[in-house]
């Protein structure tokens, strides 16, 4: 199988979801993690290998290693994933986007989240309006409320909800609405208790596209229970 894949990356056509899976299944098989640090080492010393395709080996193996919570390494190969496609961006800018979110994800995912901000705004500054852009919004969204700029975060929640809406991705649209809901009981709960209740009772109606779990339920619980002891209203609070 290690042979065949060596052979497929260096063989022109071959798409890059084809090697991507095809990556994806050698770092989820049950090869040990050092044979499948030789295999990434022995692919990226091979001559002629495209830069894309070994930027595509950095991005998986990456995304392989944050998995298995190798916060050092998985890092260094985004790193390395992002300084080739860097230089490509002009020819696969969706690539450099991708691996620019999973860094930004990363950071945010350790609470390095000035780090995150910075990687989020990279992306951010790269042309073209696109899914990954406004995945990136939505994560500053979280991470401007995590340091108390909430006024950066409100303004990042109103372009994701109309990019959403406009789409009709009422899936995202109803997590968003329950991430802004956060910020607000963050800035003031009894100030922006309307809100706030007006955005969870938008979550629940648009249940309909996707049932809650019952961790959204409870938050949606919690959120309402602040609200509602805020302003004095302990009967409802209390339900």
């Amino acid at each position: 199988t290690l042979l065949i894949l060596f052979l497929l990356i260096t063989v022109k056509g071959v798409s890059q979801s084809f090697i991507s899976k095809s990556f994806d299944s050698i770092f989820n098989s049950d090869l040990s993690n050092i044979q499948k640090f030789q295999y990434v080492d022995s692919i990226s010393n091979l001559e002629n290998l495209p830069s894309e395709k070994l930027s595509l080996l950095y991005h998986e193996y990456s995304k392989y290693l944050f998995k298995n919570s190798d916060t050092d390494k998985h890092i260094f190969y985004i790193k390395k994933a992002i300084e080739i496609r860097e230089h490509n961006k002009k020819n696969d800018l969706k690539s450099l986007k991708k691996s620019l979110f999973n860094l930004g994800s990363y950071y945010k995912n350790s609470g390095l989240y000035f780090k995150s901000i910075k990687v989020f705004n990279q992306l951010l500054d790269l042309p073209g309006e696109d899914r990954i852009r406004y995945r990136g919004y939505t994560s500053l969204i979280y991470l401007c409320e995590k340091i108390g700029d909430f006024e950066k975060s409100i303004n990042y929640f109103k372009k994701v909800e109309k990019y959403y809406f406009r789409n009709k991705m009422f899936v995202q649209l109803s997590g968003l609405y329950s991430r802004v809901s956060r910020v607000y009981v963050s800035m003031d709960a009894k100030k922006y208790n309307k809100l706030i209740i007006d955005y969870l009772t938008k979550v629940d109606s648009l249940s309909k596209y996707q049932k809650l779990t019952k961790k959204s339920e409870a938050i949606i619980n919690s959120r309402l229970g602040i609200v509602y002891r805020s302003v004095n209203d302990n009967e409802k609070a209390l339900f």
